[in-house]
C-alpha cells in the first residue's frame, strides 16, 4: 500500500539517502576529522546523521545542510561539481547495496521507468516521470520539488550511476532544464550508444 504523502507537511528524505551521504563523508573525513566535523553540527543533525535508518523518514533540511558542507569543505569554487562528485559516490553506494541485483537483468526502459516510480521511496514529496524518446534515450522529468539548488546534481549522480549498471554503451547524462534557471520542471536526458 502507497504510504500517504499527506501525513508529511515539510520536506522528508528516507534515512538511506542519509546514511549514503554520511557514508561519503565519512570516506573523505578520516579519523579525527570525522569527529570534529560531526561535532560541529547542529545536535539535531548529529543524532540523525550517526543513527538514521534507511527506511525512516528525516527533515529534508539536513540533508541540504550535509550538502552545504560537502561544497564548503571540498570544492568552494565549484558547488556543482563538488555534489556531483559527493553523489557518484553516495548513488554508488545506494545502488550497490540495494539495487545492483535488479540493474543485472532487467531492459533499460523498465529500470528508468522504475526509478521514476521510486521516487516517492525517497522524498516525499515531487512527482518524477519518465519520457522515452527512442532506443537510445529517455528522460526523466521532475515537478512540484521543492528542492534547493545544490540538489539538482544529486539526480544526476543517480542516473550517471543507474546508467554504468544498466552496462550502456558510453553513456551521458545532461540536465535539460531546471526550476532553479525559470523553467517549470527539472528534467535531465540520459543517452547512450
Amino acid at each position: 500500500m502507497a504510504e500517504d504523502k499527506s501525513k508529511h507537511p515539510e520536506l522528508l528524505v528516507r534515512g538511506i539517502s542519509i546514511i549514503s551521504t554520511r557514508e561519503y563523508l565519512k570516506s573523505r573525513l578520516e579519523g579525527p576529522d570525522w569527529k570534529i566535523f560531526v561535532n560541529k553540527l547542529p545536535v539535531d543533525v548529529r543524532e540523525v546523521i550517526s543513527s538514521a535508518s534507511k527506511s525512516e523518514w528525516y527533515p529534508f533540511t539536513h540533508q541540504r545542510l550535509l550538502r552545504e558542507e560537502i561544497v564548503r569543505l571540498f570544492n568552494p569554487s565549484s558547488p556543482r561539481q563538488a555534489i556531483l562528485d559527493a553523489y557518484l559516490f553516495a548513488t554508488r553506494y545506494e545502488i550497490s547495496a540495494f539495487l545492483r541485483g535488479i540493474f543485472s537483468f532487467l531492459p533499460v526502459k523498465l529500470v528508468l521507468a522504475r526509478a521514476a516510480a521510486v521516487w516517492d521511496k525517497y522524498y516525499n514529496m515531487g512527482d518524477m516521470t519518465a519520457v522515452f524518446t527512442s532506443e537510445k534515450s529517455a528522460s526523466l522529468e521532475l515537478r512540484d520539488f521543492p528542492g534547493d539548488r545544490l540538489f539538482c546534481p544529486t539526480v544526476e549522480a543517480w542516473l550517471v550511476n543507474a546508467a554504468k549498471y544498466l552496462n550502456l554503451a558510453n553513456p551521458r547524462v545532461e540536465e535539460t532544464s531546471c526550476v532553479h534557471s525559470g523553467d517549470s520542471l527539472c528534467s535531465w536526458r540520459v543517452l547512450w550508444d
